[in-house]
């Protein structure tokens, strides 16, 4: 499930408390860039995104070797989407000052990554996990990217006969449509959508949030998508769903909700696991599934097995074997969910 926060926001934050404290000088001496850069840092506090640009391009022009502000540019055409100016930004600060900022790499790694292009994953990723001081999460992370990557450009020179095919305009668009789940009888499908919340502003990860649509099948073709509608779908995110074999039930994530974005479910912790029930071809009120299953940890993505006896999800709750494992729960016959299981 894609979980769109405020993130570049909180990167401005901690960018400025890592390499801005009172007394740590900045790469540059040159005066104006330095202004320049800093007043870029509140046109960003203040999101005027497009007049930061211009501010931290300015202080690049001031003093070319400055790194500050291409990191912050950098970070900034990543989050509006443009990753091959954002990629060819961080490899400038790499060739001026490549020991700076250790996330440089993991950046330059990452955003090839979202492009496709996992050839050029395999050598920041490597540089990234060679740096001293990275934290395990960051090194586990970084570790199954590179393994992804390395697997990605074998299985591209290796490729089995594999042939697609479009599901249409009834349920594909032009904007980003993911985690299918299909009834057992092949007659209703469900997805996740990311959605603007205002068509004017295009896909700037703040204007975007994860609704449900759901198609069903008539006479062999797909019918138009329509939005599940409330209570389903709320002003949040809700995501990573899954359907009852007898599409009577829907389990999904929904996860605390940051920033000003209205309609996010309370939980037990960051992401729980909902379910709601159809009424007369609708889907009611959710629940939260409540613990044991949901908890204070990272809880997502159910799967439920055919005879709906089974529950399993993964979750980053304490007992796990890595950063996030596969759990299940098995349904007793009072009708409540059992401890999970790793």
């Amino acid at each position: 499930m894609k979980i769109i926060l405020p993130f570049f926001y909180c990167f401005v934050l901690l960018f400025s408390t890592a390499y801005c404290q009172p007394g740590k000088p900045y790469s540059s001496t040159n005066s104006k860039a330095i202004k320049l850069y800093e007043r870029s840092k509140d046109l960003l506090n203040e999101r005027k995104d497009d007049e930061a640009a211009k501010c931290l391009e300015k202080a690049m022009e001031a003093d070319p070797n400055f790194v500050e502000p291409r990191i912050l540019l950098s970070e900034l055409k990543a989050e509006k989407g443009d990753l091959k100016n954002a990629i060819s930004l961080a490899n400038e600060v790499a060739k001026i000052n490549p020991d700076f900022f250790k996330g440089n790499y993991l950046n330059i790694g990452q955003w090839n990554f979202m492009l496709g292009n996992y050839a050029e994953v395999v050598d920041p990723i490597q540089r990234f996990l060679a740096l001293p001081g990275i934290s395990p999460e960051g090194r586990r992370e970084a570790s199954r990217m590179l393994a992804s990557a390395k697997f990605s450009v074998w299985a591209i020179n290796h490729p089995v006969p594999f042939v697609p095919k479009n599901l249409g305009k009834n349920v594909n668009s032009p904007l980003d449509e993911y985690l299918p789940s299909l009834t057992a009888d092949e007659q209703e499908l469900v997805i996740t959508v990311l959605t603007p919340r205002d068509p004017s502003k295009g896909n700037d990860q703040r204007n975007l949030f994860e609704d449900f649509f759901s198609t069903k099948k008539k006479d062999g073709q797909w019918q138009p998508r329509r939005n599940l509608g409330p209570p389903v779908n709320t002003e949040g995110n809700e995501g990573a769903q899954f359907v009852s074999a007898d599409g009577q039930y829907l389990f999904f994530t929904a996860c605390e909700e940051y920033g000003s974005y209205p309609g996010g479910r309370k939980g037990l912790g960051s992401c729980d696991i909902f379910f709601a029930r159809k009424i007369n071809e609708k889907y009611g009120t959710p629940k939260n599934i409540g613990a044991p299953v949901s908890s204070s940890a990272w809880d997502s993505q159910p799967c439920l097995s055919a005879d709906g006896t089974t529950l399993y999800f993964t979750s980053s709750r304490a007992g796990g074997k890595g950063g996030s494992d596969i759990w299940r729960s098995k349904l007793g016959s009072d009708g409540k969910w059992g401890a999970p299981e790793n």
